[in-house]
């Protein structure tokens, strides 16, 4: 027999003392704080009440006019229904509340260029990222595509997303790179030198396993290879292919299996959610800048292209589209506009020719 969901309620987070409104997968930031187990403060509770009035009135039945239905509905509505199987459920999480205190009274219809611009610029008063703003806002348009394809809206919605940031080019020299490494603890060690070798996004590195596994990655050390995704789990957009090990890096999987433990990458015997900390820390002592997880992927890829590796090549080993390659990396490779180069050289010599013939002087 399932679970019985919890009805909406007031929650305390224990690290900063603010109180949030929790139903079942959807958050929603009161904008209260008080001390750590105190009672909730009489704004908290009248948040939650406009809250449960709402969800009362709920959306109506069968497809609507995108002025019969709340925005609010269909970000509830999305998170509830699409949720569960979303591949980062934590991100969309966090991008709905970021969304609800602006448009979660606002009826479908008032989704349009100008009202999204105003979200935008409201979001840019609060130091927001342009990158995270346009999540966000995807985020808002996914969710009414699904109302929509769900039969709750009679007809699709267009959202204004802000332009996109230019791609990051930061990435490691070698000497950087081993800076860094001697600045980290064991640990951040690991996981640098897998992220080096080969461009593994963050997450799958901190799922890997030394066994095989069914709901992560998992290392085949005999091998020599890095499966990024277990046989089991859902394949996304964010593509995960089996990789094959280098000589040094095998090495050190061979070395690193033998010290044990369930995860490839484990602090203190447990395995680790994140590595920011360990990484701003690494690159404090080593005095560089710029530092962080993604980092490294931009660097495995540079490295590759700089070394001559091919486009083709380059999308299977690091899992990433030949699309992103060729717009952000491929400008590294000594290859790079090779052919076309040649052809202008050819064009300048004919170029001359001409010119001296034209003044009546005998080609060299």
């Amino acid at each position: 027999m399932p679970r019985q969901k919890k009805p909406p309620r007031l929650y305390q987070r224990p690290d900063d003392g603010r109180w949030i409104i929790r139903d079942g997968s959807i958050t929603k930031d009161t904008k209260c704080v008080s001390a750590v187990g105190s009672e909730a403060p009489a704004e908290a509770k009248t948040e939650l009440a406009n809250y449960l009035s709402a969800q009362v009135a709920g959306p109506p039945d069968g497809p609507c006019l995108p002025s019969q239905i709340k925005v609010g509905h269909v970000l509830a509505i999305y998170a509830d229904e699409k949720g569960p199987t979303m591949a980062s459920p934590e991100t969309a999480a966090y991008s709905i509340m970021a969304l609800s205190p602006f448009w979660d009274d606002l009826t479908c219809d008032a989704v349009k260029g100008e009202t999204c611009r105003r979200y935008t610029r409201s979001r840019e008063q609060q130091s927001k990222a342009p990158s995270t703003i346009r999540r966000e806002l995807a985020y808002l348009q996914a969710a009414l595509n699904y109302a929509y394809r769900e039969g709750y809206l009679i007809h699709p919605l267009a959202v204004t997303l802000p332009a996109k940031s230019p791609p990051r080019s930061r990435w490691l020299t070698r000497s950087e790179a081993a800076k860094l490494l001697r600045a980290s603890s064991p640990h951040l060690r690991r996981f640098i030198l897998i992220g080096l070798y080969t461009g593994t996004r963050l997450e799958a590195i901190l799922d890997l396993r030394w066994t095989h596994s069914l709901t992560a990655g998992w290392v085949d050390v005999d091998n020599g290879v890095i499966h990024r995704q277990g046989a089991a789990e859902r394949v996304t957009n964010k593509r995960r292919r089996s990789v094959k090990m280098n000589r040094r890096l095998a090495a050190h999987m061979r070395r690193w299996a033998r010290m044990g433990g369930a995860h490839v990458v484990e602090y203190e015997g447990q395995p680790i959610k994140s590595v920011k900390t360990a990484l701003r820390k690494a690159s404090k002592r080593a005095k560089i800048d710029s530092v962080s997880a993604h980092v490294l992927k931009h660097t495995a890829v540079t490295w590759a292209f700089q070394a001559g590796m091919t486009l083709e090549d380059a999308s299977d080993y690091f899992s990433t589209t030949a699309a992103t390659l060729e717009n952000v990396y491929r400008q590294h490779s000594p290859e790079y506009q090779h052919r076309a180069v040649s052809i202008m050289d050819n064009l300048r010599q004919s170029v001359r020719v001409s010119v001296q013939v034209s003044r009546g002087k005998k080609p060299k």
